[in-house]
C-alpha cells in the first residue's frame, strides 16, 4: 500500500463538546476569535492533520434543523476551527442550486459552496449526473491567484467497498491525487483523507476544500432525502423555498456597484 504524503482526519467520536456542554463562556471565547463561530454552533468532531489534533469541526445546528424546526427549510453549514477557535474554512449546502440542478436533470444533485480564509473565490463542489455505474461523482475547480490555469478535481465514489469511499482525480486524467476513506458503515464515525500527490498536498486551498467535503459525507443521505421531498412538494404546489441571509449572500452579484 502506498504511503500518503499527507493525511487529514475528521473523527466524529473524539469530542464530547455538544450543545450546552460547550458552555456560554467557552462559546464566547470562540466567538471572540472568529465571527464564524456563532452561538448555534455544535462541535461534532476532532480535526486531525498528520496524526496531530489541531482543531475541530462544528455545525450550525439551528440552520441544519431549519427555522422553527421545519426540516425542509434547513441546510448544512459546517465549519473548521483550530483548537483556539481560529476559523479554517466553511462548507455550506446551497439549496437554491440543488433545486435548480435536480429539477433540470431529473436527479438528486447536492451542491456545496466552500470558503477558505485569505482566498478570494468560492469553491463550488457539486454532484454531476452519472448515467452508468454505481456511486456518485462530485467535481470542483480551483482557481489559482497566481494566474495559473484552472485545475479541476473529480471526487469519484467507490460503491464496491464497505462504507462510502472516494477516489480523487486531477482533471480529466486518471491521475489519482487522494483517497477519502469514510470508515466502515459510516453514518459517521470517522473519515480519513489521504493525499498521495506532492503538488496537491502543498495546495492549501484544494486540500482544505477536500477536507470540508469529506466532513459532509455523514449528512449526504439526509440531504438527498430532503431534496427529494422538496421537489415532490414543489411539483404539487405545496411548498416554496426562501433562502436565509447566509445562502443569499453566496449568490450576490459582486459587480452590482461597478459602473
Amino acid at each position: 500500500m502506498v504511503k500518503p504524503v499527507k493525511k487529514f482526519v475528521i473523527d466524529f467520536w473524539k469530542t464530547g463538546l455538544h450543545g450546552e456542554e460547550i458552555g456560554i463562556r467557552q462559546k464566547e471565547q470562540y466567538r471572540s476569535k472568529s465571527r464564524h463561530f456563532t452561538m448555534d454552533m455544535d462541535i461534532i468532531g476532532k480535526y486531525i492533520e498528520d496524526d496531530k489534533g489541531i482543531g475541530f469541526a462544528a455545525i450550525r445546528e439551528n440552520v441544519w434543523k431549519g427555522e422553527k424546526g421545519e426540516e425542509l427549510n434547513g441546510r448544512l453549514v459546517l465549519r473548521l476551527f483550530t483548537d483556539e477557535g481560529r476559523w479554517l474554512g466553511s462548507i455550506e449546502e446551497v439549496v437554491i442550486e440543488e433545486l435548480k440542478n435536480s429539477i433540470g436533470s431529473n436527479d438528486v444533485i447536492p451542491v456545496f459552496a466552500a470558503t477558505i480564509p485569505n482566498y478570494d473565490y468560492v469553491l463550488w463542489i457539486e454532484k454531476v449526473h452519472r448515467r452508468h455505474g454505481f456511486g456518485e461523482v462530485y467535481v470542483f475547480s480551483y482557481l489559482s491567484e497566481k494566474e495559473e490555469p484552472v485545475s479541476v478535481f473529480k471526487i469519484d465514489e467507490n460503491r464496491l467497498t464497505i462504507g462510502s469511499d472516494w477516489d480523487v482525480y486531477y482533471g480529466p486524467t486518471k491521475q489519482k491525487v487522494a483517497f477519502i476513506d469514510s470508515k466502515k458503515f459510516n453514518i459517521g464515525g470517522k473519515v480519513e483523507i489521504n493525499i498521495y500527490d506532492e503538488d496537491f498536498a502543498k495546495n492549501r486551498i484544494a486540500t482544505k476544500a477536500l477536507v470540508l467535503f469529506a466532513s459532509t459525507i455523514k449528512y449526504h443521505n439526509d440531504i438527498k432525502e430532503r431534496i427529494k421531498k422538496r421537489i415532490e412538494l414543489i411539483k404539487k404546489g405545496e411548498w416554496s423555498y426562501k433562502p436565509d441571509k447566509g445562502e443569499a449572500w453566496l449568490l450576490r452579484n459582486p459587480r452590482k456597484f461597478l459602473m
